[in-house]
C-alpha cells in the first residue's frame, strides 16, 4: 500500500527510510538508528527516517486510500543531542534551552507534485516555558494531507550553523495509517 524510498552506500544506511528493531537507548551518534523508546509502537520493528533528498512516502493506491497519520518519536541520536547536548561528535550546541524547538513537517503532494497540505509535529519544544522532548510514541495527525499521492518531510531546529541544522535530522515512525476513501 505504501512505498518508502531509501539510500544505502558501502558504509550503510545513507538516508530515507529503513526498517529496524534496534533497542539501544543510551549510545549517542549517527550509527545508532534506535527509537528512544527502545521498541516499536506495537511490536519490535519500526521505521527510522534520515532526511535525504527527497525522503518520500508514496501511497500506491491513492485512488482508494488516503493518509490518516502515523506514530512518531525521536531516535536515540536526536533525543540525546537535544536533551543532553550529546550527539556523539560535538556538533550540537548543547542541551536545548528556553526558546528552542525541533520539528518535523509532513508535506502532502498531489501526483503532479503540487502541495496539498502540511502538518508539523514538535519532537522537542522549549518555547513558552515548556521543556519537553518526545521519548514515547505519539500520534502525528496527517489529516491536512489526507488526499496526498505522496508525503515528503522537512525538519527544523533552532540549533543551526553555517551549513544548516546541527540537530540530527532523524526520527522514527510506526503504525503509518491509511483509511479507505
Amino acid at each position: 500500500m505504501i512505498e518508502c524510498n531509501n539510500y544505502f552506500s558501502d558504509w550503510g544506511f545513507g538516508g530515507g527510510f529503513t526498517y529496524t528493531n534496534t533497542t539501544d537507548v543510551t549510545t549517542p551518534g549517527y550509527s545508532n538508528l534506535s527509537a528512544i523508546t527502545g521498541k516499536g509502537k506495537d511490536g519490535s520493528v519500526y521505521l527510522t527516517v534520515a532526511l535525504s533528498n527527497p525522503t518520500k512516502l508514496t501511497n500506491l493506491q491513492a485512488g482508494t486510500y488516503q493518509f490518516k497519520g502515523a506514530y512518531i518519536t525521536n531516535t536515540t541520536y536526536a533525543y540525546l543531542a537535544v536533551k543532553d547536548g550529546n550527539d556523539g561528535g560535538g556538533y550540537v550546541k548543547g542541551p536545548f534551552e528556553d526558546g528552542d524547538y525541533f520539528t518535523v513537517t509532513a508535506i502532502g503532494h498531489a501526483a503532479s507534485g503540487e502541495e496539498v497540505g502540511r502538518s508539523t509535529f514538535y519532537l522537542a519544544d522549549y518555547r513558552d516555558g515548556k521543556s519537553s522532548v518526545v521519548n514515547t510514541w505519539e500520534w502525528f495527525d496527517w489529516t491536512p494531507l489526507a488526499n496526498a499521492a505522496y508525503v515528503t518531510f522537512e525538519m527544523e531546529s533552532t540549533d543551526t550553523g553555517d551549513y544548516g541544522m546541527n540537530t540530527p535530522n532523524y526520527f522514527c515512525l510506526d503504525g503509518i495509517t491509511l483509511v479507505e476513501k
